[in-house]
């Protein structure tokens, strides 16, 4: 008996003059062109543009881009923290904080709270303090949506009232995303004394 050849059904219909055929299942619903797996993979962590994050985890706008005020990492905001806390440049320093951010030092061993508060103590360490000196070891930073954390150990030497000071102290800064912009609302920095 000889064989019967049943022609192939094109698994793609073609374009008709009146409109878009789409391929169907079986079923009768649209079927919708297989991916490349390891695109399903980039689409589910945010690397193809087709999701709000980017793929290090930074928010997008609406064009898909990345703001520039995000592209400059939390631990170098930090460095350029201490580089402005170094030279007492405290107008940038306040543009740098959140309007209630805090902070603690082994200067005032208490709590200072809000931006003004913050800027008026620096500004009286400008007239007693000299000679700052800043630097920053083992940091690591973390990001979760609009909140930023950067621990480190600042090693830091100052002269206060004529005396050379010099401290290393386990420190954490706490960072807010607003409009775009990362901004510090939280300064804790407080040496660990010395074992004797």
């Amino acid at each position: 008996m000889a064989a019967v050849r049943i022609p192939e059904r094109s698994r793609w219909p073609s374009r008709s003059a009146g409109g878009a055929s789409q391929p169907r299942h079986a079923f009768g619903f649209e079927r919708r062109p297989a991916l490349p797996r390891w695109f399903r993979v980039m689409e589910m962590v945010g690397c193809t543009g087709s999701r709000t994050r980017g793929s290090v985890g930074r928010t997008q706008d609406k064009e898909g881009s990345v703001p520039e005020q995000t592209t400059t990492s939390l631990e170098q905001r930090v460095q350029r923290l201490l580089q402005l806390l170094d030279s007492m440049d405290l107008d940038p320093l306040g543009a740098m904080l959140t309007d209630d951010a805090q902070s603690v030092d082994e200067i005032t061993r208490r709590w200072t709270r809000g931006r003004a508060a913050i800027q008026a103590y620096l500004s009286q360490l400008k007239d007693t303090v000299s000679d700052v000196h800043s630097r920053m070891s083992d940091a690591q930073e973390r990001i979760w949506g609009d909140g930023g954390l950067v621990t480190f150990v600042l090693d830091q030497t100052y002269t206060m009232d004529g005396q050379q000071q010099s401290i290393s102290a386990p420190t954490s800064i706490v960072f807010v995303r607003q409009d775009g912009d990362w901004k510090i609302s939280l300064i804790h920095t407080v040496p660990i004394p010395e074992q004797g």
